[in-house]
């Protein structure tokens, strides 16, 4: 991403990093889908965000024993997804979708659909 995608993108990237904090995140997840909503992305936009700009920049919270887990600040967000942007993601961890938080995505497509629907 450039730095002004990033700009663009920093409320939902803050958001989906909190997918990557050493604690419960399911809380978060009506936060995320409405910022999916309410700044007008996709459901897919937001995953190819979660999976090449997050997930890349804040896996290795998941790592440590004392991680992080009361959530980055937004210039954080933007300087990390900016650090990782364009290296080539190690393959292992993108090739096997290690670290992606599948359960808590589910939980935020169906809640993107469910505030479509319901308003």
């Amino acid at each position: 991403m450039t730095a002004e995608e990033v700009d663009r993108a920093l409320p939902l990237l803050t958001a989906l990093a909190d997918l990557y904090l050493d604690t419960d995140v399911m809380p978060a997840v009506p936060h995320i889908a409405r910022i999916i909503v309410e700044r007008g992305y996709t459901v897919q936009q937001a995953e190819a965000m979660l999976r090449w700009d997050v997930r890349p920049a804040f896996y290795t919270n998941l790592l440590s024993v004392a991680g992080e887990w009361a959530g980055w600040s937004p210039e954080f967000v933007r300087e990390r997804v900016l650090a990782v942007s364009g290296r080539r993601v190690d393959r292992f961890i993108i090739g096997a979708d290690r670290f992606f938080p599948r359960i808590e995505w589910a939980a935020i497509v169906d809640e993107v659909e469910r505030i479509k629907r319901d308003g």
